[in-house]
């Protein structure tokens, strides 16, 4: 598991908290489209988001996937990576991702936060514009 954290390197304390998930279906990673009306209009990202407040992060992760594609958790595997980067509007953040297993059904996103979604194989998926968060994570994927 990859670690890098704002403590050591600008003596930072993390503000937000946000989890993603790691979707595989067919030897496939769900891939999420962001809406053009929305911030990083057109690139791919993992599904998940913000850790609210007195939220678990398991909590958050089973929120924020039904509300992005309408997939229930079954279950919350291993953490893959972690790191620290800023949100919008420059606050320093924690992302969590997890390998996550969901239940049948067909992913319907939100069409205010997503244009759309796609399954691809983890050795293609450099080849879409993905969110810096998104490149992080399948990097991390890539040593497991």
């Amino acid at each position: 598991m990859g670690h890098e954290t704002f403590s050591h390197l600008f003596h930072t304390e993390v503000q937000k908290e946000v989890v993603s998930a790691v979707i595989i279906r067919n030897k496939k990673i769900l891939l999420l489209k962001r809406s053009l009306q929305d911030t990083m209009p057109g690139l791919y990202e993992l599904p998940g988001g913000t850790v609210d407040p007195n939220e678990t992060r398991e909590g958050a992760l089973k929120r924020e996937i039904f509300e992005e594609t309408k997939l229930s958790i079954l279950s919350i595997g291993a953490l893959v990576v972690t790191f620290d980067f800023f949100s919008r509007p420059e606050t320093p953040a924690r992302n969590y991702s997890y390998l996550v297993t969901t239940g049948p059904g067909k992913v319907r996103v939100d069409k205010k936060e997503h244009e759309s979604f796609r399954y691809v194989r983890l050795s293609e998926a450099h080849r879409l514009p993905l969110t810096e968060n998104a490149q992080k994570t399948i990097s991390a994927l890539k040593k497991l």
